[in-house]
This record gives structure tokens, C-alpha cells and sequence, in this order.
């Protein structure tokens, strides 16, 4: 399926993913084989009494996490606070969202979007 193909007649957006990344980089989301994937909203939620920054990566298959496929870098994320993006991001098959964490499971990262 390609990515102008998905509409509101395809599958309803659902929650793809939710962890609590530690201090490595972990596989949030995987998009599957013979899929497109489309991620309409990427909810990071800090859980932690403190600041902690996360970085977030996409990946094409084969790649690892390096600062070269950070969509986010180090970002600070205040105590008790939500940052929400929904701006779109489209996955091939075997894309990948990993994700990392300053202070180790102390942010819950929630990704909604749908396989196509």
C-alpha cells in the first residue's frame, strides 16, 4: 500500500506503541512487512519528578540509532508535562522508532497511527 492510499475508509487509527524507554535506545515501533504505516501522533509523556531529555530516532531497515536519524535530539521534557507532535510521518516496511531516555523509564512515549 502506498502512503496516499491510506483515508478515513482504512483502518481506524489505533495505539501502535507505548514504553517507557530506559538510557538505550529502544525499539518503540516497528512498521510490518509488506505495510506502510502512517504515525499521526507522538504523545511523550514525563512521569518523573525532574527534567529528562529524550532523543527519538527513525530508522530504515539495517540502520542503529545515531544522532545521523535523531528526529529529536536531547530534548528536555519539564516534570508532569505532555508534549504532543501529530505532525505525519510515513514508514516504509521495516522502519523503525526507537527511542531513548537522560533518567531511564521515566517517560512513557505513546505512538497512534495506522498500518496500511
Amino acid at each position: 500500500m502506498s502512503y496516499n492510499e491510506f483515508s478515513r475508509t482504512s483502518a481506524p487509527r489505533r495505539r501502535l506503541a507505548q514504553v517507557s524507554p530506559s538510557t538505550t535506545a529502544l525499539r518503540i515501533y516497528q512498521c510490518p512487512a509488506n505495510k506502510a504505516c502512517r504515525i499521526d501522533a507522538i504523545y511523550v509523556s514525563n512521569v518523573h519528578s525532574g527534567v529528562t531529555d529524550i532523543t527519538i530516532h527513525h530508522l530504515a531497515p539495517g540502520e542503529t540509532a545515531t544522532t545521523s536519524n535523531a528526529m529529536y535530539y536531547q530534548v528536555s521534557v519539564p516534570k508532569n508535562t505532555v508534549l504532543i507532535d501529530d505532525a505525519p510521518k510515513y514508514l516504509l516496511a521495516g522502519d523503525t522508532i526507537m527511542a531513548s531516555s537522560s533518567t531511564g523509564a521515566h517517560v512513557v512515549i505513546t505512538v497512534y497511527g495506522e498500518e496500511g
